[in-house]
């Protein structure tokens, strides 16, 4: 190798060496902020943290495809309900009414609602029958959900059951996220720097 090749390379090196030092920080700061938000946000944070990574580190973290599916399905649940729109109820309605701008398709929610929610509301008023299938359910309620026709009250309630089905999964990765791509002195270093901007005031954005 020639001494202008080896400089090139040690040049390199030292580029791949600040790409890994700034990507480090930044999953640091995506992770941290997380601590820092309502328990949706802070899901959705850390999943976000996990989509960050490159092909070949998610799988680091992540060697399972069905895990893999399972986290950005709920990903995407949870940007759903992170985007609630609260609209006038529908005719003969009395009660306040929501959608949830879920970003798949009414037709998909049995792949996507049935990986946290294990309880029924009565749809009769909506479809004028009852599903049959479990499956059936899930999609309908899915539309449901999507159309403005739930009651703010019932959309929360779906929320809460998303939060305790995903907190667990969501701070596990965080966990294992930490452990594999994190250093404890640039952790320490970007809780500093949160926890001053939050004690001037400054929020701290999801």
């Amino acid at each position: 190798m020639s001494e202008e090749e080896e400089l090139q390379e040690t040049l390199s090196r030292a580029v791949r060496v600040q790409a890994k030092g700034d990507f480090e920080q930044l999953l640091a700061s995506q992770l941290a902020s997380a601590l820092f938000q309502d328990p949706l946000n802070k899901i959705r944070m850390v999943f976000e943290a996990y989509l960050l990574l490159p092909d070949e580190d998610k799988v680091k973290v992540v060697p399972d495809d069905k895990e893999h599916e399972r986290i950005f399905r709920l990903y995407e649940v949870a940007i759903g309900f992170s985007n609630i729109v609260i609209g006038r109820p529908p005719p003969h309605y009395f009660v306040e009414c929501a959608s949830v701008p879920f970003p798949f398709s009414w037709v998909e929610g049995d792949k996507y609602l049935g990986l946290f929610l294990n309880r029924k509301w009565d749809l009769k008023h909506y479809l004028g029958i009852e599903p049959e299938t479990w499956e059936g359910y899930l999609r309908c309620f899915t539309a449901y959900l999507m159309d403005g026709y739930a009651p703010l009250s019932t959309v929360k309630m779906v929320e809460e059951e998303f939060v305790v089905s995903a907190m667990p999964l969501a701070l596990d990765l965080l966990r294992r996220i930490f452990n594999k791509f994190i250093t404890r002195e640039t952790w320490v270093e970007t809780l500093s720097i949160l926890q001053g901007k939050k004690k001037s005031g400054v929020e701290v954005s999801p």
